[in-house]
């Protein structure tokens, strides 16, 4: 399996990434594996890639979001990010819980 890439995306910068595929500001780490992945705090996602964002222009595979918080993201992305309807056809949304 490939290394995961997942960066902290805060809501007011989650536009650019969906609309542009702007990772400029993004801190990108590395992950083996799912395990040590959590959602950020405040108002920010948890984006992740299953390969390098740096080397393809494709949408994160996965956002992490806070418990509880999984609906009012899910209505922000159908809102905001007309680009990417329906966003399940590229990416999953889920909570830490629904991780482990």
């Amino acid at each position: 399996m490939n290394a995961l890439s997942y960066a902290r995306v805060d809501r007011r910068d989650f536009g650019a990434l969906l609309s542009i595929g702007d990772l400029i500001g993004l801190e990108i780490k590395r992950a083996d594996d799912y395990d040590g992945l959590r959602a950020p705090d405040g108002n920010a996602v948890l984006a992740v890639w299953s390969g390098d964002p740096n080397e393809s222009n494709q949408l994160p595979h996965l956002l992490i979001c806070q418990e509880g918080q999984q609906a009012d993201w899910a209505a922000w992305i159908t809102t905001f990010a007309a680009k990417v309807r329906p966003f399940s056809a590229y990416m999953r949304l889920s909570t830490d819980g629904e991780l482990r």
